[in-house]
């Protein structure tokens, strides 16, 4: 009934709902996980327990069916700013100063290639790629298998 309503007042076609749930799903995948928790924060409040536990079950039916690709993202030159990359790891990687630059520093003086996320959607490994390089560091983006 009240989809029937919302549809009445919103008439969409069917290329203009697949758009929608695109953007929607392109929108979801390019949070961080702070933005994430937020959000489901949010939606706790406006469509209660039992709605949200729905909204979370179709979620990990999409992921089960690999209709999401995941990626990894790594760290394979520091570049110019150590101080920023560093920063940029502490981020990421939830670490402490000294294990931050230790990681660094292994890409930096040890030429390893270090994980710095993975399970992430295309569109975060994206914006990860992006703020190491406005850095002038260089990383790598690999789908998982």
């Amino acid at each position: 009934m009240l989809n029937e309503n919302i549809e009445q007042q919103f008439p969409l076609n069917r290329l203009e709902k697949r758009t929608n749930l695109e953007n929607l799903s392109n929108w979801l995948t390019s949070l961080s996980i702070i933005e994430l928790d937020s959000l489901l924060e949010e939606m706790m409040k406006t469509l209660g327990k039992e709605r949200l536990n729905i909204f979370i079950n179709i979620l990990n039916q999409l992921w089960k069916n690999k209709r999401f690709n995941f990626y990894s993202v790594f760290l394979t030159n520091v570049g110019p700013n150590k101080i920023h990359c560093i920063k940029l790891i502490r981020n990421y990687k939830n670490m402490n100063l000294k294990d931050a630059k230790n990681f660094v520093e292994s890409v930096l003086y040890d030429s390893n290639i270090e994980c710095i996320i993975t399970d992430v959607t295309e569109p975060m490994a994206k914006k990860i790629k992006l703020e190491f390089l406005n850095i002038g560091s260089t990383v790598e983006i690999q789908k998982n298998d």
